[in-house]
């Protein structure tokens, strides 16, 4: 009697084992309810400082690093506004050699060709980020449409030396879609060795 005893509670805790395995395989996950509700909640949150700009200033971006890179120089400039300030990175905000004003900037950019031995350059690998910026920047940065921009610049020198560097520009474009302020950020080392001297030295 008692093995027979065992043998039915054995039985009677195998059923209901695989009933609640069964209820538990059927019934939906918790994790997908809580997820669920939490959707609303993601995208209240979502940011206002920042927006996805038109498409068109990335295209007007890539365009003038374009020009600037062939050396059309001419056309650059119809890009940039008057006002436009120049930035290269070779400091911090306060240090960094800046050009203020299109006039300039071209004086200097036209010299600094002159000397540099630097052929046209072809960049390639785009990619480009237009965004509308609402909240106040730091460190003199301006609000606004603006795009950032990576890509890889590769060029020959006169003296028969290359150079390939993976580059980052900010471009910002005022009201009338001009660019007034330009942010170069990449390591120049490998242009000054190839190049054998540095242009903002002159």
């Amino acid at each position: 009697m008692v093995q027979m005893s065992n043998v039915r509670m054995f039985f009677v805790f195998s059923c209901a084992a695989i009933a609640l395995t069964v209820t538990s395989c059927n019934a939906p996950a918790a994790t997908d309810t809580k997820s669920e509700a939490a959707k609303p909640a993601m995208a209240a949150t979502t940011s206002s400082d920042y927006e996805i700009a038109p498409q068109e200033y990335a295209t007007l971006a890539e365009a003038a690093i374009q020009k600037n890179a062939a050396k059309d120089y001419d056309g650059w400039a119809a890009m940039l506004a008057d006002d436009v300030e120049f930035y290269y990175p070779d400091g911090d905000q306060n240090t960094r050699t800046k050009f203020i004003g299109k006039q300039a900037l071209m004086t200097w950019v036209k010299k600094a060709d002159s000397s540099s031995g630097l052929k046209p350059s072809t960049l390639s690998a785009f990619n480009t980020i237009p965004l509308k910026v609402n909240k106040k920047m730091n460190a003199g940065a301006l609000n606004g449409y603006q795009v950032i921009c990576f890509f890889t610049s590769a060029a020959t020198y006169n003296n028969g030396n290359s150079v390939s560097v993976r580059r980052n520009a900010v471009l910002h474009f005022n009201d009338s879609k001009l660019i007034d302020r330009v942010y170069n950020y990449y390591d120049r080392t490998p242009y000054i060795k190839a190049a054998g001297k540095n242009i903002l030295d002159a």
